[in-house]
């Protein structure tokens, strides 16, 4: 019982490059630390021929990388979008830890905006994991303008529910334990 709980729980928190060095920037690639606690993003942005409408952040899904999405940028950016690739943390090219469902990884974007100074008016396009992400953020961030989730998820209890081996194979009473152990690993709250 121990043994699939403290499996599980790091199933579900672990990051999937966490605590692997990160790669050297590729080109155009920016990283930028965000935190506490700390970790660095790897950014890409695509920009319009035109200056840009609007900055739309895109977000992919859980242990998928900003390629994923980068068809989704090329597009906004023909649309005359300025488009922000992101790796969350511990995912792609970034760097960090914990996966903590959208709520650490919706304050990195609000540093994000500071950091990379944009003006203008500002959406998120997010991929199931990052679709949750872009609603935790719209529910935070006033300068955030449209959010788009798209096969996101409300809550972690919910995702866990939908995994293919955890929330068929793991009893809910474990998992249920897993889901505490490791947002207290991660330091957040699962329901958040």
């Amino acid at each position: 019982e121990q043994l699939f709980e403290r499996w599980a729980a790091h199933t579900l928190v672990d990051a999937p490059n966490g605590g692997v060095p990160v790669a050297p920037p590729r080109r155009g690639e920016l990283r930028l630390t965000v935190g506490p606690p700390d970790a660095t993003l790897s950014v890409e942005m695509v920009a319009p021929k035109l200056p840009p409408r609007a900055t739309i952040f895109v977000l992919p899904g859980l242990r998928d990388d900003k390629e994923y999405m980068r068809a989704y940028a090329e597009r906004l950016a023909e649309a005359g979008y300025r488009a922000v690739l992101v790796d969350s943390r511990g995912h792609g090219r970034s760097g960090g830890r914990w996966l903590t469902y959208g709520i650490q990884e919706s304050r990195d974007l609000s540093q994000l905006i500071d950091a990379l100074a944009i003006t203008g008016p500002i959406g998120v396009l997010g991929h199931s994991y990052g679709g949750s992400t872009a609603l935790q953020w719209a529910g935070r961030e006033p300068r955030l303008r449209a959010a788009i989730g798209l096969g996101a998820f409300t809550t972690l209890r919910e995702c866990v529910r939908d995994l293919p081996i955890l929330g068929t194979i793991v009893p809910h009473f474990i998992l249920e334990r897993a889901i505490e152990r490791g947002s207290r690993m991660a330091h957040f709250h699962p329901d958040e």
